[in-house]
């Protein structure tokens, strides 16, 4: 869009920082995972999106519940952190079947129910009121967003009736035609072994998993319409890329200063700009993103050892393969997204997180006796 001079106006607040990105946002970028996760939930199918966090999850969800809207379905949002992890299982239910009930119009309903049948276990309680009353009473599809799912993992009692309770939805669907209109998505930070290791009742071998990757060198050219000349931005868009790798955070932060900078206007430039925004000392110890990254990596402190070796490795170049089984592969993968997949083997996501958590970094924070032995073994070389 030009003003009444000829200059491109740039929209205000076209770059989004920090929280959820509204699905209207000027700047939103769709990646294959926002079709793929409204396809897969237009036609009804279990969905889950484990990932680290600050990767646009809640983003995605927000566009995909506009998606959806549209097309007519119903849309429910359980936060699992808000029922909080100092509960009974008694309470925890009832925080699903409030939320619930609330986003379906059925609170009174649910009540009334519950009322009636104090006898019924919780979890019997909450299928109850998703498989005949809100299907009774609903007649469009419903699809249930259940966040925070990593949430179980803390509390003090299991939660593997409620991914049971899921999985038995799903599968009654042959007998029971009315279950075929709702359907679930799942989303935290967490692999599916981390959340229930029992194979006989985890829905994570019956659903479809959507990966949330990082956004391409074309996917981010989008980004030059928040420039004053979005032509001329596109070199400087792609440069923001080769240094963010994509990551969401990153790279609206980074093109956010760029396009008020007047003196952006080369590669050189950005990558001044890239340096004085997350690579000087102040700077690592001051940006959100990367204390976070840093804190998620070094806490708890079992295991550390082990997840700090797994990240030299992968920092060195070796070829350290995506398995999911090894505890230290998922709490790297999820540590922030340090790391990304290619063909099966970690690699460090971005050249900004490569250069911020480097070789010395990683010598400070391993323990001494083994940082000696890496020493006398000559593997630092």
């Amino acid at each position: 869009m030009r003003s009444e001079s000829g200059q491109h106006e740039i929209p205000p607040d076209f770059f989004v920082t920090g929280g959820t990105m509204p699905s209207d946002a000027p700047s939103y970028l769709e990646r294959a995972a926002d079709h793929q996760l409204v396809e897969a939930l237009l036609k009804g199918e279990f969905c889950y999106v484990l990932t680290a966090r600050q990767m646009g999850k809640s983003s995605l969800v927000s566009h995909a519940r506009a998606s959806l809207r549209k097309a007519g379905r119903r849309i429910v949002l359980l936060d699992l952190q808000k029922i909080g992890l100092k509960v009974t299982l008694e309470q925890w239910y009832s925080g699903l079947i409030d939320q619930l009930g609330l986003a379906l119009k059925l609170d009174d309903e649910f009540d009334d129910y519950i009322e009636a049948h104090p006898e019924l276990p919780p979890h019997y309680r909450w299928s109850q009121c998703v498989t005949h009353i809100a299907l009774e009473r609903v007649k469009e599809h419903i699809v249930i967003f259940v966040d925070e799912i990593d949430i179980v993992r803390s509390l003090e009692f299991s939660a593997s009736e409620f991914f049971g309770g899921i999985r038995e939805m799903h599968n009654t669907r042959s007998s029971d035609e009315r279950l075929k209109r709702v359907t679930f998505c799942l989303l935290g930070v967490a692999t599916p072994s981390d959340l229930i290791a029992d194979v006989r009742i985890t829905p994570f071998n019956i659903g479809t998993r959507i990966d949330l990757r990082d956004f391409n060198a074309n996917e981010v050219l989008p980004l030059a319409r928040g420039f004053r000349e979005p032509i001329e931005a596109e070199r400087i868009v792609r440069r923001v890329q080769h240094w963010t790798g994509g990551q969401p955070y990153l790279t609206q932060k980074l093109c956010s200063v760029a396009a008020q900078d007047h003196a952006i206007q080369t590669d050189a430039d950005v990558d001044r700009l890239c340096h004085e925004m997350f690579l000087t000392r102040k700077a690592r110890e001051a940006d959100p993103n990367l204390i976070f990254v840093r804190d998620r990596l070094l806490n708890p402190p079992v295991g550390l050892r082990e997840r700090l070796e797994l990240y030299r490795r992968v920092w060195m170049g070796y070829k350290v393969p995506n398995d999911e089984k090894n505890a230290a592969v998922s709490q790297v993968a999820l540590s922030g997204a340090l790391v990304t997949t290619d063909d099966g083997l970690l690699q460090i996501k971005s050249p900004i997180y490569k250069k911020v958590f480097d070789r010395h970094w990683i010598k400070s924070h391993l323990p001494v006796d083994y940082r000696e032995m890496l020493k006398k073994a000559a593997l630092w070389v």
